[in-house]
Order: C-alpha cells, then structure tokens, then sequence
C-alpha cells in the first residue's frame, strides 16, 4: 500500500524543558485508522497539531502523499488542504446556521455541488433536522457532528480526529465510527 502519512521522530517541547511529544515516528497508508492513546496532557493533541501543520515541531517532519508538510514559519496561511483536523474546541462559526458553516467550507464549489454535498453531510451526520439552528445553541454532540461534517466536506485524503466521540451518545458513536470507516474503505 502506498503510504499516505509519514511522521519522521516529531518532537515538541513546551516551557518547563518537559517534552510533550518526544521522537514519534509512524507512517500511514491510504484507508489506514491509527489511533493514538494516553493520559491527558501527554501530548496528543500536540502530535496531531504538528501532524496538521498548525503547530511547528522542534524536530522532525511530516510528510503527505510524499511532499513535506510546511509549517507556520514557512507559509502564510498555517495547515495543508489534503489534512483536516476536528479539534476538541470543534473550532466552528458560534453565530451561523449550521448549513451556513458548511456551505462556507464548500464555497469554492458550484452552487448545485454545495446544495447536494452539504445535504449529504447532514443527512450522514444526523443534522438534517437542525441544518438551520446556529451553532451556539446545539448540544456538545450535534457541535461534535458539525465539525465531523465540515472536516470530511471537501475529502480530505487524512483526517486527523481529536477525541472526536466524546460528546456523544452510544447510538450516534457506533453510527458515526461507522460512517467513518465507510469513507475510509
């Protein structure tokens, strides 16, 4: 299989000397899940961040589909197009619907293609219903769901997740997982 994601002995290291993420290597290939696990605060929010090159390491180096990641130091606009990360924070638009939060991130699409794509992803997601409620005043889960939605819009050929179930009932999390590795296959 050829290989998608390749992390080369990433290292970061915070204020008090202690290492967050010391030397982790691995690589990925295409419809590979890995998951990473550990206590908090042990640094794998770290890892995914350098992963999506929103964070610089200190060492190391990501490389995607073979090309290596820039980071913040080295482009203007930080992260890469063929990344998407959804974030503990689900770093989404507070006051907008939320068909509103996906069609800004389909924008550079066709109208049609927006309509029928954003639909999908609400109807995937379980958010059909709610496609018009602003954000801010959705549940923790449907919050979770819309930023799954907007992470896998565009495709993106790794998703990188960030405790992604863990505002989730059981019904939504099995459905979810499962959608997850049907897009993955």
């Amino acid at each position: 299989m050829e290989k998608i994601l390749e992390i080369k002995n990433l290292s970061k290291v915070y204020d008090k000397g202690m290492p967050a993420v010391e030397n982790v290597s691995f690589s990925a290939a295409s419809g590979e899940i890995i998951a990473v696990f550990g206590e908090s605060g042990c640094g794998k929010s770290s890892l995914l961040k350098m992963i999506s090159g929103y964070l610089e390491p200190d060492a190391g180096r990501v490389f995607i589909n073979g090309k290596k990641l820039a980071y913040p130091s080295e482009i203007l606009m930080p992260g890469d197009p063929d990344i998407e990360i959804v974030r503990q924070d689900y770093d989404l638009f507070p006051n907008h619907k939320i068909e509103e939060v996906l069609d800004y991130k389909l924008r550079k699409y066709p109208d049609d293609f927006i309509k029928e794509r954003t639909d999908e992803l609400l109807t995937v997601c379980g958010l059909m219903e709610y496609r018009t409620r602003v954000i801010k005043k959705l549940s923790g889960g449907q919050q979770q769901r819309v930023a799954i939605a907007q992470a896998l819009a565009n495709e993106p050929d790794v998703l990188l997740m960030d405790e992604p179930f863990n505002s989730l009932d059981g019904n939504r999390k099995r459905g979810l997982r499962k959608l997850i590795r049907s897009i993955v296959d």
